[in-house]
């Protein structure tokens, strides 16, 4: 009976794991996926529930088990054989509408100097602190006169942005297209979204019709460097981020939950879902050198994420 159950404890959860992970199911089970990195924790909970049963080679079975599934989980990524002398940094955060202070992300901005900044969910209040940093970004997008905050979505640059578009879908879900000029005169186009949270059937099948778009416009660009970047709620851990993008380079890295909103409890960022698509025919490594968790700004349910690109 014990090796019945721990067969069934064992076979159950990887199977519908490698179901979740490399097949397209519906709503519910693709929002499930996002959890899996929370299987080594069980695994670790059922390899000690088997220690104190003497059952030692099943332990020792989980555990190893536990240690392969943690390998893919990290904070940062760095690469050093990929990291040119040409460099661009881009911070990206998702702000929080009900972040009472965005000081820490000023003042982090202001001492790290990204070349670019994204910022998701940022409310009148916000844009309003985000002015002190018009000396050094003298070049934004959100919080203009008719433009307002597309779905909460402002960009700060130190060097020009122009062409900044704002595409609607059909459900009303905006995104923003623009070109930045880097300090090293090279243009890139950028795409910034924030697609709803697919919390029930409509809304994931709005942020699909929206990844669905964005995914046109990245591939019909004409420039050879673009990015794709934002908080897209879709989790690293699915089908359908593998298949998003496919000839873009990405590296996800955990980012939510920093707090469970609902219960004010605080977490551990688990779940990929704050990405970087980028490609770039003038690199001649890997365009992504460097992205990690910057855990100096708070205030959020989400940690923000710096990345480093490699020019050429």
């Amino acid at each position: 009976m014990v090796r019945v159950f721990a067969l069934l404890a064992i076979l159950l959860p990887l199977f519908l794991a490698v179901y979740l992970r490399f097949f397209e199911p519906f709503w519910q089970l693709e929002n499930l996926a996002a959890f899996l990195s929370l299987l080594p924790i069980y695994f670790g909970l059922l390899a000690l529930i088997f220690l104190m049963m003497r059952h030692w080679l099943v332990s020792a079975g989980l555990l190893l088990t536990v240690l392969l599934s943690t390998l893919g989980m990290s904070s940062i990524f760095v690469n050093q054989s990929a990291c040119g002398t040409n460099r661009l940094s881009v911070l990206q955060y998702n702000v929080y509408f009900d972040n009472p202070s965005i000081s820490s992300l000023i003042d982090y901005v202001n001492q790290a100097q990204p070349d670019l900044v994204v910022l998701q969910e940022v409310s009148p209040r916000h844009g309003k602190a985000l002015e002190s940093l018009f000396r050094g970004y003298p070049y934004y997008y959100g919080g203009q006169i008719r433009v307002g905050y597309p779905s909460g979505q402002m960009v700060l640059s130190k060097t020009p942005l122009y062409g900044m578009t704002t595409h609607r879908t059909a459900a009303g879900h905006a995104f923003i297209s623009l070109v930045w000029q880097t300090r090293f005169e090279q243009d890139v186009m950028v795409i910034a979204a924030h697609p709803p949270s697919p919390r029930n059937q409509q809304y994931w099948n709005e942020r699909n019709d929206l990844l669905a778009e964005i995914e046109t416009l990245a591939l019909r660009s004409p420039l050879t460097f673009n990015l794709v970047v934002g908080d897209f709620n879709l989790a690293s851990t699915t089908q359908r981020f593998d298949k998003f993008l496919p000839m873009f380079h990405t590296t996800p890295i955990h980012s939510w939950p920093v707090f469970l909103k609902r219960w004010h409890l605080q977490s551990y960022p688990i779940v990929a879902i704050d990405h970087l698509w980028v490609s770039n025919e003038n690199s001649d490594s890997s365009p992504i050198c460097q992205r990690e968790r910057v855990v100096e700004i708070t205030g959020s349910d989400h940690t923000a994420v710096m990345t480093v690109l490699n020019v050429n």
